[in-house]
């Protein structure tokens, strides 16, 4: 059973901060054993109380159970499983291996080598310098190099409210997994899901080194100390304890990523952003059957409604390339007729679409679709009542409308003029800020290939839709505008831990490095060029 509601921490997060600072420092979370242990609890919560999780989603976002184990259960078990299975090896030592060029690995190279040390001797010309093998490069070839991570120390996490489950899980994982402590505050616009959190992290995990701080942007505000200024004069220990946390994940909108890392780069708080964008579907018609747009036009009807539109990797815009007016008016058919199927006829009466977050977010869409010229072939109605947004598709939009001057996130998907080939699509895509992921659909290899060298994104994503997300081992993650740092696996497990350099060397071995030392000669600086050059 679960226990009360777990308290409202804002209000005492200095306490928080100095108890999980003081239980990070005892070593508690570093063993292996602790980091498999919270992780198996987590993974225990999830599968216990699986119909709470349901029923905060569907409270929150009116989210079906089904939905909920797709978009939320389902990926989190998977990551935690990931993590489980991984957490050796990630945690280990990874030794770093000698970079040696190419003439290093020729038989020519170590047969000349010797015979100019060979040679002097059978002259008798003296002993040859030890530079000759090279002194520097000797002691370069005999040290040791790996890299050990450790766990950064007291982080926080904060995450949006589109999937609250799912982003906590993610990122609690990674930053568990790398050994730290951890302070979570989800997003206040999910309060039930919040809540839960809350009441599952009090219960099945270790109360002295995770934490969940409920609350609305001033408590963030409060967590990273925005509303103090850093003084300029402050002595280097004292600016150094005052540093809030020890690395920061964030996930939501680009204004408040902005002051995120603002407060960050005060306090020299290495954070990582996920903040969205506009991504493209590029469908490269020249490539493409009738029966291939088709499937294309169901699978984005699926991935753009997934959650009714608020996924920050849901295709925002589509670019059909070198498509004929039948072609476009087909693709749009094809995606309205896959979205009765999905939802029902007429969708309006569907008990398994969800709504919008909030009335506010409901109307911020009716506007934007009111501002925009172009031309609503599909939906385009809305409930402010229930927060119940219609599947919208509008076509023949260009760059300068309203819909394509903010990621939507919502279930409107915007057309735009047709592309008389791929190299246009490109042109559109680097006209706008980077986005998360770029989607393209395509048979030609060579299309593919241009795509991976000419577009910047977060993740180039080809002949499918949001398959990023659950493919075991892929980094996620932004560019530029869309954000920076990476998650998930590994990359997730980096993110927050130290990825600490070790360089080891037998003591004995500066008898050999003495070309190092002052007096320096010409021959010295002579024999020093040979050795670094490769």
């Amino acid at each position: 059973m679960l226990t009360s509601a777990a308290d409202d921490l804002s209000s005492g997060y200095r306490e928080v901060r100095a108890e999980l600072g003081e239980a990070f420092r005892s070593g508690a979370t570093r063993s292996l054993r602790w980091r498999a242990a919270q992780l198996e609890a987590l993974k225990q919560a999830l599968v216990e109380q699986e119909r709470a999780i349901i029923a905060a989603l569907a409270d929150d976002l009116g989210k079906s159970a089904e939905e909920s184990q797709l978009t939320e259960l389902q990926p989190a078990l998977q990551e935690l499983a990931l993590a489980l299975g991984n957490l050796k090896l990630w945690a280990g030592p990874r030794t770093v291996e000698p970079c040696l060029a190419p003439k290093y690995l020729a038989p020519w190279f170590w047969l000349q080598r010797v015979w100019r040390a060979v040679l002097p001797r059978v002259l008798g010309g003296g002993n040859p310098p030890v530079a000759s093998y090279g002194g520097v490069a000797l002691a370069t070839i005999l040290e040791r190099r790996w890299v050990v991570p450790e766990p950064l120390g007291v982080v926080l996490i904060i995450t949006a409210w589109n999937y609250p489950l799912l982003l906590a899980i993610w990122h609690m994982t990674s930053a568990i997994a790398a050994g730290n402590c951890v302070v979570l505050k989800p997003s206040e616009r999910a309060p039930a899901t919040a809540k839960l959190l809350a009441e599952l992290v009090r219960t099945y995990l270790d109360a002295r080194c995770i934490r969940v701080v409920l609350g609305d942007a001033s408590t963030v505000r409060r967590l990273l100390h925005l509303d103090t200024e850093c003084p300029a004069d402050v002595a280097f220990r004292v600016w150094a304890q005052q540093r809030p946390f020890d690395a920061v994940h964030f996930t939501g909108g680009w204004r408040i990523g902005r002051e995120i890392a603002r407060a960050c780069a005060a306090y020299l708080i290495p954070c990582t952003l996920e903040l969205g964008g506009k991504n493209p579907l590029v469908v490269d018609c020249a490539s493409l059957s009738e029966r291939d747009l088709a499937r294309v036009a169901r699978t984005t009807a699926w991935a753009k409604l997934l959650n009714v539109g608020q996924t920050c990797i849901a295709p925002d815009y589509v670019v059909l390339c070198g498509a004929d007016r039948a072609q476009e008016a087909f693709f749009i058919e094809e995606m309205w007729k896959s979205i009765e199927a999905f939802y029902g006829r007429p969708v309006e009466n569907s008990t398994t679409f969800p709504r919008i977050v909030s009335k506010a977010h409901t109307a911020r869409l009716a506007d934007l679709l009111q501002q925009s010229r172009g031309e609503v072939v599909f939906g385009g109605t809305h409930r402010e009542n229930d927060c119940f947004f219609t599947p919208t598709i509008v076509r023949n939009v260009t760059l300068d409308d309203a819909l394509m001057a903010e990621e939507i996130f919502g279930p409107i998907l915007v057309v735009l003029q047709p592309c008389a080939d791929t190299e246009q699509a490109l042109e559109v895509i680097g006209s706008l800020p980077s986005p998360l992921v770029v989607y393209l659909m395509s048979r030609d290899a060579a299309v593919v290939q241009r795509f991976e060298r000419a577009s910047t994104s977060g993740s180039l994503v080809v002949n499918d839709l949001l398959g990023q997300v659950i493919s075991p081992g892929l980094p996620f993650g932004g560019v530029g505008a869309s954000g920076y740092g990476k998650s998930k696996g590994q990359a997730g497990f980096d993110a927050f831990s130290n990825l600490k350099s070790v360089l080891c060397k037998p003591i004995w071995i500066e008898r050999i490095a003495s070309d190092r030392y002052h007096p320096l000669t010409a021959t010295k600086i002579s024999r020093f060029r040979r050795l670094i050059a490769l």
